[in-house]
């Protein structure tokens, strides 16, 4: 009776001294006390694993174990029903196991790694006599298994021990669930704390207007890393670490990589080069995306109150950008009446305002097809404005203009003799869709009209003209064209080719025809050359040449025709 009290009084103590460890739940020494305890208590049991489900490995882990190895054990990573503990814990049943052949057996399932490390694990000889497994779980959630061993006993586990060992499980499991649910309370009150306190910060500084540019770097201190600030393209507008060689190297894999960021997602991870990784925080706004903050991470991704000031900062900032844009729509806005004034001649007073136009002796408009340029990007606009001006220095100064996929560009020269298409050849590194219409160079502020009248005119022409800088002075005959009002252009247009422009009575063969004059103009006359580019035989070519010939009454090969043809040829082209 005295033997059963004291092994009763053994067993409350071990339920007192486990759920003592509710408070410090959060190390290994804390865990390796409870089975400790679980081991003391049992005279029979000589060692033991406790095991716990890693969510992030998909495996059972030995958080801690007495007389095993820590050493070898360590790399044990059971799959659900491998050996007995995986066999218990996809089961959630107990299993009890006698004789060595018998647990040999049962051990069978392991993966051959593990069961090497089991072996080198154990500090005795021979393997266990016997074997109690339960499973450890709260409320029918699988946490973990409680393995025991015992190496020298001959003696089978009573009812009550495994009874008791059961409600053992019971309690660690509830110790294990509530020092989690505990120390992610205190984590997010923490956290909580962090955010509140950051955001205090970042707001303060927007408050007192100190820009984006303190806003990284004091968020780059908050979260302690890295952050490169990207506008829309990719291109890098600053960062939190300018001396750090490998955001140099960034650039060009940003530009290459932009394109696939995903579009509906607010915040990202990617893989950089070097094996770090990159969290990538879109900027969004009314105004669309307004730019991108990437944040270099070692290797781990980013914690809860890091991706939470993160986010508020990219509210900010977007909030910050709102501002500048509003700003910047004022002066788009004074642009854009600078802009038509120059339709109506009378743009002196506000083009004074803005160049010291008695410092410069000659003015022209161009006008610049950009890929990619959106019109509402007002901040690129003036971005591609300030590093014009610096590459245009020495020859002059230049005023930026949006109109809806094009800039237009008024360009002011020192020198009525500047060499402006070379210059520009020089600073324009041109895409294959990219042009620049050139108007005419002009004296005097009044006649700037003329030069924005010429690139409107330009305009028209553009698929019809050769080159990627067209300038219209130097379009000759082309010039006075397009100086044609339109009834004028139509009136030449059918004077000259209209026996062989399309109609509805003879819509294919006319066409046939118009197409083959054009194609023959285009390759100097060349009948050989007409057909290959029109891929029929040479015969065609002169069969329909004398059609022409005689449908329009002239000689092709005579200059003066030539010349009439070629120049309604062009206008054609514009309709």
């Amino acid at each position: 009776m005295h033997q059963i009290d004291n092994g009763l009084l053994k067993q409350w103590q071990a339920f007192i001294d486990i759920t003592k460890n509710i408070k410090k739940m959060d190390n290994n020494k804390s865990v390796q006390e409870i089975i400790e305890v679980v081991i003391n208590t049992i005279e029979k049991v000589d060692g033991g694993f406790l095991l716990l489900w890693n969510t992030k490995q998909n495996a059972l882990s030995i958080e801690a174990a007495v007389n095993f190895k820590e050493e070898y054990y360590i790399h044990n990573k059971l799959a659900p029903g491998e050996g007995i503990s995986g066999t218990v814990f996809k089961t959630g049943k107990t299993i009890v196991i006698y004789g060595e052949e018998e647990i040999k057996k049962a051990m069978q399932s392991m993966k051959e790694p593990n069961y090497q490390y089991f072996l080198k694990s154990s500090v005795q000889d021979d393997p266990p006599k016997s074997c109690l497994s339960v499973p450890i779980t709260y409320k029918n959630e699988k946490i973990g298994v409680l393995t025991l061993d015992n190496f020298f006993s001959e003696e089978r586990f009573t009812d009550e021990e495994i009874g008791f060992v059961e409600a053992i499980a019971t309690q660690i499991a509830m110790v294990i669930t509530l020092s989690q649910e505990l120390n992610e309370r205190e984590q997010s009150a923490q956290t909580l704390k962090l955010t509140l306190s950051s955001h205090h910060l970042l707001n303060d500084l927007m408050l007192n207007d100190r820009g984006s540019k303190q806003i990284i770097e004091t968020l780059a201190k908050l979260i302690d890393n890295p952050i490169i600030y990207l506008d829309p393209k990719g291109e890098f507008l600053f960062t939190s670490n300018p001396n750090d060689p490998f955001e140099l190297t960034l650039k060009d894999w940003i530009k290459k990589c932009i394109h696939q960021f995903p579009t509906e997602q607010q915040d990202f991870e990617f893989l950089l080069p070097n094996q770090l990784l990159g969290h990538i925080f879109k900027i969004a706004s009314s105004y669309g995306v307004i730019g991108y903050l990437l944040v270099i991470c070692n290797s781990k991704s980013l914690d809860v109150y890091t991706k939470l000031t993160l986010s508020h900062s990219t509210a900010i900032m977007a909030i910050e950008q709102m501002k500048e844009q509003k700003k910047l729509e004022s002066r788009i806005q004074k642009r854009q009446l600078l802009l038509k004034q120059f339709h109506e001649e009378n743009s002196f007073t506000s083009l004074h305002n803005l160049l010291e136009i008695k410092y410069y002796n000659a003015f022209l408009f161009l006008l610049y097809k950009r890929e990619n340029y959106l019109e509402n990007n007002y901040s690129e606009m003036f971005h591609y404005e300030r590093d014009y001006k610096l590459k245009l220095q020495s020859i002059g100064n230049c005023l930026l203009f949006p109109n809806r996929d094009s800039l237009i560009v008024l360009i002011a020269l020192r020198d009525t003799q500047s060499e402006v298409e070379k210059k520009l050849e020089e600073i324009f590194l041109f895409n294959q869709d990219e042009r620049i219409l050139i108007g005419r160079k002009v004296d005097r502020i009044d006649q700037l009209h003329l030069s924005f009248q010429d690139i409107e005119r330009l305009k028209h022409c553009i698929k019809n003209l050769d080159g990627q800088i067209i300038s219209y002075e130097k379009l000759g005959l082309y010039r006075y064209l397009l100086s044609m009002t339109d009834s004028e252009q139509k009136h030449f247009v059918e004077e000259i080719l209209g026996p062989i422009l399309p109609s509805s009575i003879k819509q294919s063969s006319n066409n046939e025809l118009i197409h083959t004059l054009m194609e023959y103009f285009k390759y100097n006359k060349n009948v050989i050359k007409t057909a290959e580019a029109m891929h029929v035989h040479q015969n065609t070519i002169y069969y329909r040449i004398v059609q022409i010939e005689e449908k329009l009454n002239v000689d092709l090969n005579d200059f003066n025709y030539a010349m009439n043809i070629h120049a309604a040829i062009f206008l054609y082209n514009l309709r």
